[in-house]
């Protein structure tokens, strides 16, 4: 299994089943440091999608009660790898990187369990690529399209998929 991309880059592998156990294994060592304080841990983004190409970078969300106790995570995060940058904490989310800087391997968000933007509408999204092929192959080739055209802009790259993705949630939402 290959896993980590150059920050600003855009890469596309073709899906390994390797991310869910890498997942897994990553899953495991949150909850054996956090435990119950950790909601709930979800693997989400293209490596989540049997079939789909994606970045080689494992994205998962973690729910949490309350962004007041996120003090209280830093540190043993920065024990496990991952990064700490305050000017990647959002209103919304609290993103931390994990891998050397050459060549990130987790991407983990904090966000709160009850907001329906950060934590239900991924899970909806990668449940709906999961269950629908059509639309799973319709978004791999723009994928492919848009690495083609932002191999080194990774913000463009994921801007770039937004229509694609609020026309599939909506879908979803019926």
């Amino acid at each position: 299994m290959s896993i980590g991309l150059e920050r600003g880059t855009v890469r596309l592998q073709a899906y390994d089943p390797n991310w869910a156990i890498e997942f897994e294994r990553e899953r495991q060592r949150l909850l054996d440091v956090f435990g119950d304080r950790l909601i709930a841990i979800e693997h989400i983004g293209s490596t989540s999608v049997p079939g789909l190409p994606a970045k080689p970078i494992i994205d998962m969300i973690a729910a949490i009660r309350s962004f007041d106790e996120l003090e209280n995570f830093v540190e043993p995060l920065q024990e496990l790898g991952y990064e700490y940058s305050p000017e990647r904490m959002f209103t919304d989310r609290k993103f931390f990187p994990k891998g050397p800087h050459s060549s990130r391997t987790h991407h983990l968000n904090f966000v709160l369990n009850d907001d329906a933007n950060q934590w239900a509408s991924p899970l909806l999204f990668r449940d709906y690529l999961r269950n629908h092929q059509e639309a799973r192959n319709e978004y791999a080739r723009l994928k492919f399209l848009l690495a083609g055209k932002y191999s080194n802009d990774r913000e463009m790259y994921t801007k770039s998929k937004s229509d694609f993705i609020q026309r599939a949630l909506s879908v979803a939402r019926l």
